[in-house]
């Protein structure tokens, strides 16, 4: 993308479990260098409380690292945040997949709940104008000052 686009560093905008594939881009692995702010929405940065028993029922080994707590979610959460990536996540309180929502607050970061909203699940995050224009903003906002 960045050869495509010429520009020196990216935006990412990435939904669910893509916002913990970014984070560990950026704060561990060098992409830092290569991106400009990290927008996450729906993403459960803590993990998710029933994914242990649906691995077990599902047999899909990969799903323990969502697990509240699992080595995958505690280097995550352990590593520092990378200075000069601004990140926002946006998460929705009714969310059905992700509960307890707060799993999506990622402490350092900007973090804009939906909430009060009346329903707004998981996948009508993708559709809501209304969503967009959050994402939006936060892909846009200049960022604030150490």
């Amino acid at each position: 993308m960045q050869a495509e686009s010429g520009d020196d560093k990216i935006d990412v905008l990435a939904e669910c479990t893509g916002g913990l594939i970014a984070r560990p881009y950026i704060q561990s692995l060098g992409g830092a260098a290569h991106v400009s702010r990290l927008v996450t929405f729906v993403s459960p940065q803590h993990g998710i409380a029933a994914v242990p028993l649906v691995a077990r029922v599902a047999g899909w080994p990969a799903l323990r690292d969502l697990s509240p707590g699992s080595a995958f979610l505690r280097a995550v959460n352990g590593a520092p945040m990378a200075t000069g990536v601004p990140v926002t996540s946006i998460y929705t309180c009714t969310d059905e997949y992700i509960q307890p929502y707060t799993t999506s607050k990622i402490p350092g970061a900007t973090n804009v709940e939906i909430c009060g909203a009346g329903f707004v699940g998981h996948f009508q995050t993708m559709y809501d104008p209304k969503i967009y224009l959050l994402m939006h903003d936060a892909l846009v906002a200049e960022p604030k000052a150490p």
